[in-house]
C-alpha cells in the first residue's frame, strides 16, 4: 500500500509540474516589433500671445485714374495694358477737327475785335469817341484773347499725357470710343516700392508709430519682410473704428498691388510654445501631439490650440518650448510605441 501510494503521488507531482511549466510558456509575453521610423521637430516660440495680425492690401504709393476733360472720340492710343512709361509720355490722342475749329472761330473773332479796337483807339485820341466806347473796345479785344486762349487750352487737352513715371495697370478705352469728362481711362500706378494699407484697432493705435519697423507676411508665400510705418490716420473710420495705417514696404519685396498681406503688430505679453500643423492629432473633440519621451517611446500628449500662423499652430497649453515632437504620425502610431528618428 505504500509503494502504491508513493507511486501515484509521484505521478501526479509529474504532471502538477508539466501543467505549471504549460501555463508558464503561454503567458510569455511575444518579442517587441521593430520602432517605428518618425521625423522629429522641436517646439518652437510663437509669436501669439505677443503679436497681433491685421490683414491689409499692398498698393502703389502713388496711383492715378487718367480721365480726359474734353468729350471727344478716341483717335489713337499708343500704350497698351502693362505698358511702362515716362513722365509726360503720350497715353491716348482724342479726335481735335472740333477743336481746332474752335480755335480758328476764336483767332477770327479776336482778328475782328483787334481792328475795332485799333479804330477806335484812334478816333478816341482824335476826340472824335467817348472814353465809354472806347472802354468798350477794349474790353472786346480782353474777351477774345480769353476766348482764344480757353480753346487753345482745349486743344491741348486732346493729347492726353503722363503725369509721372509708372506703369499701365488698367485700360478701359479703345480707338473709336467716345472719352467722357469722370470715366477713368487707364489707370497709372507709379514702379516705386509698394506699400501696404492696413487698419489698426482702437485698443492697439498706441503700440504703433510713424518710422516704427514692423514685421509682414505675405499671404502668397512663407516669405516675411520688414516694413516701416510711414503714415498713420490720425482720426478712426467711424464705420470700422480702425486708424488706417500705411507700411512702406522694402524694394527688395516680391509683391504687386492687391495682393493680400498680414502685418504682426507688437501687443507684448509672453512668448507661447508653435509647433507645425501636421503635428497636431485629432480623436474626436481632442487635440494630441506625439512626444519623443526617453528610451525612444512615443508619449501621447493632450494640448490646447490657439492661433494658425501660415504652416504653423499656437500651442497654449500641454507642451513647451525645445520638447521634441513627431511632426507626421504614422498610421497605426500608438502611445508608448518605441520610435527610430530618421531625416
Amino acid at each position: 500500500m505504500k509503494t502504491g501510494s508513493l507511486l501515484i503521488i509521484t505521478a501526479l507531482s509529474v504532471l502538477a509540474i508539466a501543467g505549471c511549466q504549460s501555463s508558464d510558456a503561454n503567458t510569455q509575453t511575444a518579442p517587441e516589433g521593430a520602432p517605428k521610423p518618425v521625423v522629429l521637430t522641436v517646439a518652437g516660440k510663437s509669436p501669439g500671445s505677443q503679436y497681433v495680425e491685421q490683414m491689409g492690401t499692398v498698393t502703389a504709393r502713388q496711383r492715378a485714374g487718367i480721365e480726359t476733360k474734353i468729350q471727344a472720340q478716341v483717335q489713337r492710343i499708343p500704350i497698351a495694358l502693362g505698358t511702362h512709361v515716362r513722365k509726360g509720355d503720350l497715353l491716348v490722342e482724342l479726335d481735335t477737327r472740333d477743336l481746332h475749329a474752335h480755335v480758328d472761330q476764336a483767332q477770327a473773332v479776336l482778328q475782328q475785335v483787334s481792328q475795332d479796337y485799333a479804330r477806335y483807339k484812334r478816333l478816341f485820341e482824335q476826340g472824335a469817341v467817348t472814353q465809354q466806347d472806347y472802354e468798350a473796345a477794349k474790353m472786346q479785344q480782353s474777351v477774345a484773347e480769353a476766348a482764344l486762349a480757353e480753346a487753345q487750352a482745349m486743344l491741348s487737352y486732346a493729347q492726353i499725357t503722363a503725369p509721372f513715371a509708372g506703369t499701365i495697370t488698367e485700360k478701359s478705352v479703345n480707338v473709336g470710343d467716345l472719352a467722357v469728362p469722370g470715366r477713368p481711362l487707364f489707370v497709372l500706378e507709379d514702379n516705386t516700392p509698394r506699400q501696404l494699407v492696413v487698419g489698426i484697432p482702437e485698443s492697439y493705435r498706441l503700440a504703433i508709430s510713424p518710422g516704427d519697423s514692423v514685421p509682414v507676411a505675405i499671404a502668397a508665400g512663407d516669405a516675411q519682410i520688414t516694413g516701416v510705418v510711414g503714415e498713420i490716420s490720425p482720426s478712426a473710420d467711424p464705420s470700422s473704428r480702425t486708424f488706417t495705417a500705411k507700411i512702406d514696404l522694402p524694394e527688395s519685396a516680391n509683391v504687386r498691388p492687391g495682393q493680400i498681406a498680414r502685418m504682426l503688430l507688437n501687443a507684448g505679453g509672453s512668448e507661447s510654445v508653435a509647433i507645425p500643423i501636421s503635428a497636431l492629432v485629432h480623436r474626436g473633440q481632442l487635440e494630441l501631439v506625439f512626444v519623443a519621451a526617453p528610451e525612444n517611446r512615443a508619449n501621447l500628449r493632450l494640448v490646447r490650440t490657439g492661433r494658425i500662423y501660415q504652416d504653423k499652430i499656437e500651442i497654449l497649453a500641454g507642451l513647451n518650448a525645445g520638447d521634441r515632437i513627431v511632426n507626421t504620425a504614422p498610421a497605426g502610431l500608438a502611445d508608448g510605441d518605441r520610435i527610430e528618428e530618421r531625416p
